[in-house]
């Protein structure tokens, strides 16, 4: 196993935890709640306003599978653009963060992994994470923000995203799969599949291209809106959830 590991910042955010603390919230004489996110934390990190980049060098040959879990923040701004073309990751955030999160390259699995440091809260930290390589899957989760753009003539594409995560995406593939929860969105019209499997749940808003075929299901409130003109479109809504041709 060749594996490399070096510790940067990703401030990937949970926006799930505010409301799982609500509980423990304070009212002030006007009932006002106040939730301090820090007490549930061993570490809490300031983001100190100087970035400080890295840039890690990927293989040349290899295409990627992209993981972004486990890191917990407040009231900060996490960035990943993810282009097809080139061999290395760069990394601008605030220094003082840096050792408190990390980056796995494993390129025997293929397997790129952001994670925090466990009861660790980053705070009004700032990162931006440009890939430049092939990425062909991403598991992602919190409150991110992904501007995707698949390989050049890609087999599959798979996206999963739960939480909060904003995701752009662009290129093409003969197949995409997209899983979707929570609150997450995904502008994916632009990437443009022959076929497409969407699994959409909560409140989800989800746009997608198919070329051929389209197999859709939603649930909850969540809103999905095909484009193209697939040959056959199996559609599957419940609840208040919407499948819906543009």
């Amino acid at each position: 196993m060749n594996k490399k590991a070096i510790k940067v910042i990703a401030g990937v955010c949970l926006a799930a935890a505010a409301l799982s603390l609500a509980g423990c919230g304070k009212k002030d004489e006007g009932g006002n709640i106040t939730i301090d996110l820090s007490e549930s934390y061993d570490n809490k990190i300031d983001g100190n306003g100087s970035l400080s980049s890295n840039t890690v060098e990927l293989s040349a040959d290899q295409t990627y599978k992209l993981i972004v879990s486990d890191i917990s923040c407040s009231g900060s701004s996490f960035k990943v653009v993810v282009r097809p073309t080139g061999n290395n990751a760069v990394l601008e955030a605030d220094e003082n963060a840096l050792g408190d999160l990390k980056l796995d390259v494993d390129d025997s699995s293929g397997t790129i992994t952001f994670s925090g440091a466990e009861g660790t809260m980053f705070n009004k930290v700032t990162c931006t994470l440009t890939i430049n390589a092939p990425i062909n899957s991403i598991t992602a989760e919190g409150a991110s923000i992904i501007d995707y753009m698949s390989p050049e003539n890609a087999e599959s594409v798979d996206i999963s995203a739960s939480g909060s995560v904003r995701i752009t995406a662009a290129g093409s593939a003969e197949k995409a799969a997209y899983k979707l929860s929570g609150s997450a969105s995904l502008s994916a019209e632009e990437l443009k599949a022959n076929d497409v499997n969407v699994d959409a749940s909560g409140s989800v808003s989800c746009n997608v291209y198919a070329e051929n075929s389209i197999d859709a299901s939603a649930s909850g409130t969540s809103s999905v809106t095909y484009y193209g003109d697939p040959d056959t479109a199996n559609e599957n809504a419940s609840g208040m959830a919407s499948i819906n041709k543009n």
